[in-house]
């Protein structure tokens, strides 16, 4: 299962200025008259119970990437087209250069700011903030322990990564999985810095050169976030064990219609021979079997046992399942002959088409192929691929690339974590490859994640808008806006 950890928390935090911009929907970097640099931070919080309940069961497989969006593609001198722009000069989008990843030393507030000027005005300028980290600061009053801007001398020492950007409108795209892997096994975690190498930083250019990123409190589709893959697909071969071949034969362990885990590791035979058991995801556990066509017959049957099944303490009895070989000439073809050209086409189950699922859930996509023009006859298919993304206009924004389908005895499967999806009309392609085709099945399941709202927060809502619609009156609508804001801010109301 594939999760993304969107970010908590970022902040722009400028030279020599008191300024936060922690609210601010972009992180703008810059240098050439002064320079900025990005603070963020990301919870691994769900990742490390992920590894703790062996839904990552090996840590090794896991593959961890820091993703920002790059929001601009200036094509103009002109200041003022720089949205929420801190310097009164002309900026440009700057190329061939280099950012790097910074390991935060100390916990840091974000603040409130969003601007990085005061509006000239006397009024109250709520969106200007001093409050919270800033250069000098990582929160009131506590000035940064290794110096102004976080880090006052060299950061070679604590730089993780560094990502080079020939023409500079590329997205921010870094393998930190050694980093994240190293919190998830205990060390701490107080956040990361973006920034040019001090070269750059010290660099005096006529124009400001500059490129920006969408933050965290951005409210369009692109907020930023640590994409985890986990590089572990089931691939069971009961159905299609062939001789002289590698097969991998699964136990499930299926408990209250569940998949858990068992107190340790069961033990496996097959003829009385002892086989390694792994466990490769929650509940789920399988042994490496191949066999030799000049020691064993094909269309036999043979069992495999499963035993030292304890869960809870108690220990249950042994399990026989069984499979029967297939002649190896079925899978290794030597004689120049022509290729089955039967073609197998996918079908989906278990989300319905168009249906509207609420943020939250991990739900369970079925993915399966049966032969071109039947309706029940199965296909085996080596490897089935899937992939999800979203349209915007004539776009196609992917949000989780082509990854093998989970393929076990009767069935092929994923599955979705609806956490990781922001709110949006979701789009499935499915990849069939077999006989030396790829073919790609274009939207064979589209559906829509939303945020439920409480009945409490529906109900105010409701009534808003009657009273809102049908009866108009200044001061009661002003009493139930007052009312719903409440109910958002003690969080009896969800939204995003």
């Amino acid at each position: 299962m594939n999760i993304k950890t969107y970010l908590d928390k970022t902040n722009t935090i400028i030279y020599n200025s008191n300024v936060n911009t922690g609210n601010n929907p972009v992180c703008e970097l810059y240098y050439g008259d002064g320079f900025t640099r990005v603070l963020l931070y990301f919870d691994t919080t769900k990742i490390q119970a992920l590894v703790t309940d062996k839904t990552y069961s090996d840590i090794t497989k896991l593959k961890h990437v820091l993703k920002f969006k790059n929001c601009w593609g200036l094509q103009s001198n002109d200041s003022k087209l720089i949205f929420n722009s801190g310097k009164n000069t002309t900026k440009e989008r700057t190329s061939s250069f280099d950012l790097e990843l910074v390991r935060m030393p100390e916990n840091w507030d974000s603040g409130l700011g969003n601007d990085f000027t005061k509006d000239g005005f006397m009024t109250k300028n709520a969106s200007y903030s001093e409050n919270g980290s800033n250069w000098y600061v990582s929160r009131n009053e506590y000035p940064w322990v290794n110096g102004d801007g976080v880090f006052s001398g060299n950061t070679s020492g604590v730089t993780i990564q560094t990502q080079h950007f020939d023409i500079g409108d590329e997205d921010i795209e870094m393998d930190i999985t050694n980093e994240v892997n190293s919190i998830i096994s205990g060390s701490t975690n107080y956040g990361y810095m973006l920034k040019f190498p001090s070269l750059l930083e010290n660099t005096q250019t006529d124009t400001t050169q500059y490129c920006g990123f969408f933050a965290q409190p951005t409210s369009t589709f692109f907020k930023p976030y640590l994409g985890t893959t986990y590089d572990y697909i089931i691939q069971d071969d009961r159905n299609n064990f062939y001789l002289d071949k590698d097969n991998k034969l699964y136990f499930y362990s299926v408990i209250g219609g569940k998949l858990n885990n068992l107190d340790s590791l069961p033990t496996c035979t097959i003829d009385g021979v002892a086989k390694t058991v792994i466990q490769v995801t929650k509940g789920v556990y399988y042994i490496n079997v191949n066999l030799s066509s000049t020691l064993t017959n094909a269309n036999t049957m043979l069992f495999d046992v499963w035993s030292d099944i304890i869960y809870n303490g108690v220990t249950f009895p042994d399990v026989e399942l069984e499979f029967v070989t297939k002649q190896y000439t079925d899978f290794f073809n030597f004689n120049n002959e022509t290729n089955n050209e039967t073609r197998f086409v996918p079908y989906t189950h278990g989300v319905k088409l168009g249906s509207k699922v609420d943020r939250g859930q991990v739900i369970k996509l079925h993915i399966q192929t049966r032969e071109e023009f039947t309706k029940n006859k199965m296909g085996e298919i080596e490897l089935v691929e899937w992939r999800l993304y979203v349209k915007e206009s004539d776009k196609i924004l992917t949000v989780w690339d082509f990854t093998p389908v989970n393929k076990t005895f009767n069935d092929g499967y994923v599955f979705i974590d609806t956490d990781s999806l922001l709110p949006n009309k979701y789009f499935v392609d499915v990849k069939v490859s077999k006989n030396d085709e790829v073919l790609i099945y274009n939207e064979k399941l589209h559906f829509e994640i939303v945020n439920k709202l409480s009945w409490k927060c529906n109900r105010i809502l409701t009534t808003f808008y009657n009273v809102y619609v049908k009866k108009p009156n200044l001061k009661t609508i002003y009493w139930w806006i007052d009312l719903f804001e409440k109910q958002i801010i003690s969080k009896q109301c969800r939204y995003d």
